[in-house]
């Protein structure tokens, strides 16, 4: 009994974040469309009542106001480039970190959306096993490219890479380490595979083929 309770809890997060992105999604959208659905009838309102009635004003309305928010999103963007909006930023990030609780999700939240906004989801790139932090014990890590050979390493002459050791559940924090060739275990998984264990804290698993 308490191992079906155990899987099935297991079962329930792994499908819970798999559906999160498009429950997310989806709650965006909607809360969008309700926002310009609300507005549109605040202007419909002032308007007379014979106008009002007409599904084509109605419609008309609300592209109009789809298109302002647009722009809206739009200029913040252009504007949060700017000194000001640099400023303006920066005093909202204080703000949030002296709110305990909020602090967390808002940073969390805040450090992932940096990391895609910046085009650093191209770090994440082959993923490997090394023994960390002691031997015995691995680690899931991506690869980012061969270090180029300097006076650290004219000794041996060994090919040495720089490798990611991503946290759990925060990817987007985590530890450098400086490998030989023969110390990194090539994985047979897809980046979005490895990200996914990581995130879920091992609940959601695969073969660990190696090459």
């Amino acid at each position: 009994m308490k191992n079906m309770l155990r899987k099935a809890v297991t079962l329930f997060i792994q499908g819970f974040l798999a559906l999160l992105p498009l429950i997310v999604s989806i709650y965006v959208i909607l809360f969008l469309f309700s926002f310009v659905e609300g507005a549109a009838e605040q202007a419909i309102i002032m308007l007379p009542a014979t106008l009002g009635r007409l599904q084509v004003v109605r419609f008309i309305i609300q592209l109009v106001l789809m298109a302002l928010l647009f722009f809206a999103i739009v200029f913040f963007g252009i504007f949060i480039r700017t000194v000001v909006g640099s400023s303006l930023m920066k005093w909202i990030d204080g703000f949030f970190n002296r709110m305990p609780g909020l602090n967390t999700i808002y940073f969390s939240t805040k450090q992932v959306v940096d990391v895609f906004r910046s085009g650093k989801k191209q770090f994440f790139t082959h993923p490997v096993l090394v023994e960390y932090p002691s031997p015995g014990i691995w680690s899931i890590g991506f690869n980012t490219g061969e270090l180029a050979e300097n006076g650290l390493f004219t000794v041996d002459h060994k090919k040495r890479f720089t490798v990611f050791i991503p946290t759990t559940p925060n990817p987007t924090s985590g530890f450098l380490a400086v490998l030989t060739e023969d110390k990194i275990r090539q994985l047979n998984v897809t980046v979005e595979d490895a990200i996914k264990m990581i995130l879920t804290g091992g609940m959601v698993k695969w073969d660990m083929g190696r090459r």
